[in-house]
């Protein structure tokens, strides 16, 4: 399990050093991201290909759009691993637009749901995932009002693009939340996380079960003293819980990867916080763990989800650290 894992994590660092002095009013939360998705892909970091992806974003949208903000990088990393980036780019910008026409607020997080979107639809099936993801979104807002914020937009997204009936749906989402509410309660008042957990494990058949494993999981964590049960990193820990390995090897191996990086130059904790660097670590046992069990017949969507969902969780981080920064 280590072999592929170490790839993957040398290639991440090796693209972290290309990058070093490129795109300097880029954010670096995101530049990291970028780094990874190239390294998930077995690439190295196309420094061309990424300018050329800036400028198309800059010729199709506006200056003060979302689309050029925190989530700006991410998108043109996401462009790059596309085999029709300037058809993917038209494709997020039009669901964008309809995402607004529905009454979606435009933030950050409406770039990325769009983005999910355009990369997981053809044109004739968009508007009835645009339709299903507000019923979800509008479904869920009664009894979530005040923790439902617009980082949910990108898990109803990924409701919306599955063929669970909404009324079911909703149920289970209601189901998880109770479920999962008692376990993680030091971050039930934190933006929406434990609903977003829920929302995540909900598109899963075996939903109930990986809710077990999530919450064991996290005891895992704890055993290495690590806390994978924060605002931000509680959805990597849904996502982990879905591998095919015991929990607690799970966990001692993304520990293993959190100490090898933050010894590495450009990870100590003056350079970046231990809940990203926690949730990078998760990234890249995820992806190892997955190729090395040479999961071919792994559902696309699930490895979609999870470069959305680190693209979600690094935009939330960049937020915050934007809004920190600004006060």
């Amino acid at each position: 399990m280590n072999d592929k894992i170490d790839q993957i994590m040398e290639l991440f660092i090796f693209n972290m050093k290309e990058m070093k002095g490129k795109f300097t009013w880029q954010n670096m939360i995101m530049k990291r991201f970028a780094a990874l998705v190239f390294a998930s892909k077995g690439l190295e970091l196309d420094l061309d290909l990424l300018t050329q992806n800036r400028e198309r974003i800059k010729e199709r949208t506006g200056g003060f759009s979302y689309f050029r903000g925190n989530t700006m990088m991410g998108m043109m990393a996401m462009m790059s691993l596309s085999d029709s980036p300037v058809s993917l780019l038209d494709d997020t910008v039009q669901v964008y637009d309809e995402l607004k026409e529905a009454k979606f607020w435009a933030s950050d997080y409406l770039v990325m749901t769009s983005l999910l979107i355009a990369m997981n639809t053809s044109a004739q099936e968009r508007d009835a995932v645009i339709d299903r993801t507000h019923q979800f979104f509008e479904g869920l807002k009664p009894k979530h009002r005040f923790s439902m914020g617009q980082n949910n937009m990108i898990y109803t997204g990924l409701l919306g693009l599955c063929d669970i009936h909404v009324e079911s749906g909703l149920r289970r989402v209601e189901d998880l939340y109770e479920y999962l509410k008692p376990a993680f309660s030091n971050v039930f008042l934190s933006g929406g996380s434990v609903l977003a957990l829920a929302q995540l494990l909900a598109i899963g058949d075996n939903y109930l079960r990986q809710a077990e494993r999530s919450i064991a999981l996290s005891d895992s964590f704890r055993e290495h003293k690590q806390r994978m049960d924060r605002q931000f990193s509680l959805p990597m820990l849904g996502m982990l819980a879905t591998l095919p390995v015991e929990n607690r090897a799970v966990a001692e191996e993304v520990n293993r990867v959190f100490e090898v990086l933050r010894n590495r130059k450009g990870f100590g904790s003056w350079s970046i916080g231990k809940d990203e660097l926690l949730i990078l670590s998760g990234s890249l046992v995820y992806y190892g763990i997955l190729e090395e069990a040479e999961m071919a017949d792994v559902d696309p969507m699930h490895l979609t989800s999870m470069i959305t969902l680190l693209f979600a969780q690094q935009t939330g981080i960049a937020v915050a650290a934007a809004a920190a920064a600004s006060s």
